[in-house]
């Protein structure tokens, strides 16, 4: 993937980035320079909620994109997601989607497209459950939405679900995945996932089976492609920010080719 200029941390974000994420910052600047979606998949506790939104920031203050963006979540996850973003993005204005019927059809009336799309919208970024935004899908699908970002993303590993059908059908510009779940010997979750971000490339399960079953010497082949999707870091917050002499680099990015030797045994034989 060619690597675009090199990203600052934005005026928009009031925090500071371990070497890392900005990094992460970086790779998710060039997936949207290069018009692609990707897999943000860090390890759990190495900040991919403080990455994607910094992100958001960036896409305000740089390209003068203001949303409306989507942020999906577990229930159990939301008021995070909103604190987090009142903390560190003060000035990008959050929508809670939550609450019962009655209170999500007061949120609905900050929903016009019209009032949209610029810094004097009333929101930038709307922060809603995976069962709400479903439930309440025709409300949503009126809204072209700048960016979807996906938390815990396994939450779509099933493409025979309503869940992953809905989503998938929303009128969105990009997407992002958010997991710290990896996909264990099962290329049927691979696939949703990828097609979710990529359904041109990835459009048949029948094809993409027979793309990765016929072993090792087709993972170097098409790994790249994959590899431009998929940010992977592994190693305690610690090792991360050791020295270039520590056990575990800055950046540790695992290939495409790696997982795909997890996923097919065989294929190391």
């Amino acid at each position: 993937m060619p690597v675009a200029s090199t990203v600052r941390t934005p005026e928009l974000f009031n925090g500071i980035l371990k070497d890392y994420q900005l990094k992460g910052l970086q790779w998710l600047v060039n997936c949207y320079e290069q018009g692609l979606n990707g897999i943000l998949a860090d390890e759990m506790g190495l900040g991919k909620t403080i990455q994607a939104m910094v992100f958001l920031a960036h896409l305000a203050e740089e390209k003068n994109i203001w949303g409306p963006f989507l942020i999906v979540a577990p229930a159990s996850v939301l008021n995070n997601w909103n604190e987090e973003l009142e903390r560190f993005c003060p000035e990008l204005k959050i929508l809670p989607y939550w609450g019962g019927l009655s209170e999500r059809t007061v949120l609905r009336k900050s929903m016009n497209p019209k009032d949209l799309y610029r810094r004097e919208a009333k929101f930038h970024i709307l922060i809603t459950s995976y069962q709400l935004l479903v439930a309440d899908e025709k409300y949503f699908r009126r809204v072209k939405w700048q960016y979807m970002v996906l938390d815990e993303a396994q939450a779509i590993k099933s493409a025979n679900s309503i869940r992953w059908k809905t989503l998938l059908s929303f009128n969105c510009r990009n997407r992002l995945l958010l997991t710290g779940t990896p996909v264990q010997n099962n290329m049927a979750e691979l696939w949703a996932l990828l097609h979710f971000i990529m359904p041109t490339l990835f459009d048949s399960h029948e094809q993409f089976n027979e793309w990765f079953s016929k072993g090792i010497e087709n993972h170097a082949e098409h790994g790249g492609t994959l590899n431009e999707h998929q940010l992977n870091r592994l190693g305690s917050k610690a090792e991360l920010q050791g020295s270039a002499t520590s056990k575990y680099p800055k950046a540790l990015i695992l290939s495409i080719d790696k997982i795909l030797l997890i996923l097919n045994p065989l294929s190391q034989l």
